[in-house]
């Protein structure tokens, strides 16, 4: 009695299941998109802002913003204004609007005190120092 041979099976040709690399990729999608539209700094501006202890978060008030550069340069919302533009600028908001201003640890004391007068010259008494906390 002849025996036959074993029967050798043959496995199916290897693949690439891309499956588990897709859920890699989505998770590393979305957390390069979180950590890019939750950064600290909510202006556009690279102000170096002072430090105080005792700092209050601001409340939910659509405010103005002013800010002042390390090279003296203002801007009003975001957009450069030119000292001479910004009285009348200032003067088309109501007089109970919150007005913040940014300025950068840099500048001058001088400065600050001259943008505080040319508030209150337009009305504008709600007006807050932008700071970072300390800590």
């Amino acid at each position: 009695m002849k025996k036959k041979p074993p029967v050798i099976k043959k496995f199916p040709p290897p693949r690439i299941e891309i499956i588990n690399l897709i859920d890699v990729l989505i998770t590393l999608v979305a957390f390069f998109l979180l950590t890019m539209v939750l950064p600290e700094n909510r202006g556009q501006l690279e102000i170096e802002l002072p430090r105080a202890e005792e700092a209050l978060p601001a409340a939910g008030v659509k405010e103005v913003v002013l800010e002042l550069t390390d090279k003296h340069e203002l801007f009003l919302n975001g957009r450069p204004v030119k000292w001479e533009e910004l009285a009348a600028l200032l003067a088309d908001y109501p007089q109970d609007t919150p007005l913040v201003i940014r300025a950068d640890r840099s500048c001058r004391y001088q400065e600050i005190i001259n943008l505080l007068d040319l508030c209150a010259r337009n009305g504008l008494h709600r007006v807050a120092l932008a700071v970072k906390e300390s800590g």
